[in-house]
């Protein structure tokens, strides 16, 4: 099982959001900086993983509505994928 972290604080705004992803998860390089190409990637290419989101209240503040739309992702990626975890911290 892959584990990595994702620090809430590097989510400043999308622009930063999708780079600091695109830097920690090994997405394909096809990965496009949009909500559909997250879950997407996240289904195809991260099972057998965990995610660990550290300081998620830093990514609420700076991103508001679309940061809680980020999470989101995450926790459908969780619910539709028995070998992908997410964890808020």
């Amino acid at each position: 099982m892959n584990v990595y972290v994702l620090n809430g604080k590097m989510f400043s705004d999308k622009n930063a959001s999708y780079s600091y992803l695109k830097k920690m998860l090994p997405l394909p390089v096809y990965f496009s900086k949009n909500l559909d190409s997250l879950y997407d990637c996240l289904v195809d290419y991260l099972q057998n993983t965990t995610i660990i989101l550290i300081n998620q209240q830093y990514l609420l503040e700076s991103l508001g509505e679309y940061g809680q739309d980020f999470i989101s992702v995450f926790d459908d990626a969780a619910k539709n994928i028995e070998s992908f975890i997410f964890i808020k911290q």
